[in-house]
């Protein structure tokens, strides 16, 4: 409900209109004074009550008395006191609205303010957020290509070091080996040579028989005499036979 001279005024934020009740400073446009006529308004009424009001037939009313226009003026001054009264409320009153309006639109303004304070605050923190989240990223990459290299270092120093071990054991079983076959070709030549030795000796005491035995044969065919001569005499003699003679 609008007092009687007052206009809305409106207060756009953001879209959003807000009407205040605003009293206007020159009540009704003509001026500071009453019912739209200005300040002067009200000594009209008092000469208007001071000549018989509206129709009261000359000063004072014609046939009114002293005491009439006292009352009427004393009515008149009364009047002005209580408009004046009331156009100093209407201004109060105005001027609060206008505070209200300036305080309210002080207050959308640090509204705005700090929601603006907070948009920014909002998206820097998505920026640091952002930023944050691609550092933990590559630093994860990092940390998974350094824990992958070293993995794969380790399993290739492993296998590295398996195959030395292996290679070395091979080696020991070749060399083994061949102090084995060596050995046994040793063993091999010996065998050889003694049975090349067993087979000489045994040709040896072949022959020895063989000659032996044809000595034998020789001896045997010459005469022995039945008792034998001891001394220069030869004690088998045969002649011819190419035997010789034993002294």
């Amino acid at each position: 409900m609008y007092i009687e001279g007052e206009l809305p005024m409106g207060v756009n934020n953001n879209g959003t209109t807000l009407a205040y009740p605003v009293m206007p400073y020159g009540m009704g446009g003509f001026g500071g004074g009453f019912g739209g006529f200005g300040s002067d308004a009200i000594w009209i009424i008092v000469l208007l009550a001071l000549f018989g009001g509206w129709g009261g037939n000359g000063f004072g009313g014609g046939n009114n008395m002293l005491y009439d226009i006292n009352a009427n003026t004393n009515r008149g001054f009364d009047q002005a006191t209580i408009i004046s009264g009331i156009n100093g409320i209407q201004g109060a009153l105005s001027d609060a609205s206008v505070a209200r309006c300036n305080s309210t639109t002080e207050l959308l303004q640090a509204i705005n303010g700090v929601n603006s304070t907070f948009q920014n605050c909002c998206c820097e923190n998505r920026l640091a957020t952002a930023d944050l989240k691609y550092t933990i990223a590559t630093e994860n990459c990092a940390d998974r290509q350094a824990v992958s290299d070293g993995i794969r270092d380790i399993i290739a120093n492993d296998t590295k070091n398996t195959q030395l071990i292996l290679d070395k054991l091979c080696q020991q079983e070749i060399d083994a080996k061949n102090d084995l076959i060596a050995t046994l070709r040793s063993q091999l030549s010996m065998a050889d040579l003694k049975a090349s030795q067993i087979a000489q000796t045994a040709e040896l005491r072949a022959g020895q028989v063989e000659e032996v035995d044809a000595l034998y044969n020789r001896l045997s065919n010459c005469p022995v005499p039945t008792t034998p001569v001891y001394g220069r005499t030869p004690i088998f003699t045969c002649p011819g036979s190419g035997c010789g003679s034993i002294q």
